[in-house]
């Protein structure tokens, strides 16, 4: 029997759209021919993930990101750009169709991945923009817009009201949305403490690299151990100055195994890293990404859920970091089949 061929295309804002869609991928991988497409560190991410899986190279939407200020007032500045980007990645995607044969889209918010030929799914945990004023209705309506234009949305969250992203998919929603369940492609590992403190960077650039720089001047002439993980697939760094030990990038199974080595991780309040930490179970703290309402909201959504503390990213200094004691997300997991979801959508087709 001739398998059915899979397109999975995630955003190339930072890792977490990338990550989140590994454990997706060895899912569909058993009964399904994936093909995998991206840009950014988004694809040496996946090719070091899955190095037999055929790589599309797929241009993303070229963000200038801001280095302070509102998030969602500079996405809204550079709308034309994107929604221009979105029609050219329309007419890309009935090309890799035709030319591959694709049966089904998987799109991690990429919001022109849809398609009037066959299913498409939408992945996203933010259907509710976190904006001030009207311009949170506006981009929900934008938001809405897009979505409805696939065969169905997937929240990576539980629909229960102890769950993971709050308001953001909670509340109102396009019909077609589905709850999934989190998705993490980490699983928790029993080990002794190694590191006092782990620091997780992702996002995109300039703020990952300002992060990083603030995370080492903060353990600059620290008695406590500190593990930095860059996260920069494209290099191959490790090395070690005094009580910092840094790594470029680590796979699934030695991250799993740092981070439940250290006593307490530090990261930003990004979905992704969140789903992750949930799973393992870990002391964390969050520093959301300046001018990111999103990761505020979620900072301050899992301090009232799950007293997980969280520090301004000016407010780093070493007096406040080492007197705030870290806590877990506590939540009960359930791993979610994506392949059976996919069966019944091809079948309804």
């Amino acid at each position: 029997m001739v398998k059915k061929k899979i397109l999975i295309c995630p955003l190339d804002w930072g890792l977490g759209h990338g990550a989140r869609c590994v454990s997706i991928i060895h899912d569909l991988n058993s009964d399904f021919d994936v093909l995998l497409a991206g840009s950014g560190r988004v694809k040496p991410f996946l090719q070091q993930e899955f190095p037999t899986l055929p790589f599309i190279d797929f241009e993303g939407y070229n963000i200038n990101y801001p280095s302070g200020g509102s998030m969602a007032i500079k996405m809204m500045a550079q709308l034309p750009k994107v929604i221009q980007r979105i029609r050219s990645e329309k007419k890309e995607l009935a090309k890799i169709i035709e030319n591959h044969g694709i049966d089904l889209v998987i799109s991690d918010n990429r919001f022109g991945l849809s398609s009037d030929s066959i299913p498409s799914v939408y992945i996203t945990h933010q259907i509710n923009v976190q904006a001030p004023g009207l311009l949170a209705n506006l981009l929900y309506k934008l938001h809405a817009k897009y979505i409805n234009r696939y065969t169905e949305c997937w929240i990576p969250d539980f629909a229960e009201s102890m769950n993971l992203s709050g308001a953001l998919s909670h509340g109102r929603k396009p019909s077609i949305c589905r709850y999934t369940g989190p998705i993490s492609r980490l699983s928790k590992v029993r080990t002794a403490y190694k590191y006092d403190y782990c620091a997780l960077l992702s996002g995109p650039e300039p703020q990952r690299t300002k992060f990083e720089n603030l995370i080492l001047e903060t353990f600059k002439g620290q008695s406590a151990t500190l593990l930095l993980l860059q996260g920069t697939p494209e290099e191959h760094k490790h090395m070690k100055i005094d009580n910092v030990e840094i790594v470029s990038h680590m796979n699934d199974q030695d991250l799993a195994k740092n981070l439940c080595a250290s006593k307490t991780v530090i990261c930003r309040s990004g979905y992704s890293s969140i789903m992750d930490l949930a799973k393992l179970g870990v002391n964390c703290i969050f520093v959301p990404t300046p001018g990111q309402t999103e990761q505020y909201y979620l900072a301050k959504h899992h301090l009232f859920e799950h007293q997980v503390p969280y520090i301004d990213q000016h407010k780093l200094g070493s007096e406040l970091l080492f007197k705030t004691k870290g806590n877990p997300i506590k939540l009960d997991w359930k791993e979610p089949s994506f392949s059976a979801m996919i069966t019944e959508i091809l079948i309804k087709r």
